[in-house]
């Protein structure tokens, strides 16, 4: 992770989304971006990875 995990509630979906590095291998690394959403009973509903570039 390089970034706080941050959350937002909209609607009763809570979605989390994780910014960090991926390292490829163990030198060079590619940025991720994680969104993980969750309904009002705190199951995932959604699973989603992008690369991200900086």
């Amino acid at each position: 992770m390089t970034e706080p995990v941050r959350l937002s509630d909209q609607s009763g979906i809570t979605t989390v989304t994780i910014i960090g590095k991926e390292f490829l291998d163990g030198k060079d690394f590619k940025y991720e971006k994680i969104e993980i959403k969750f309904n009002r009973n705190k199951k995932i509903i959604s699973y989603r990875g992008f690369n991200i570039k900086r």
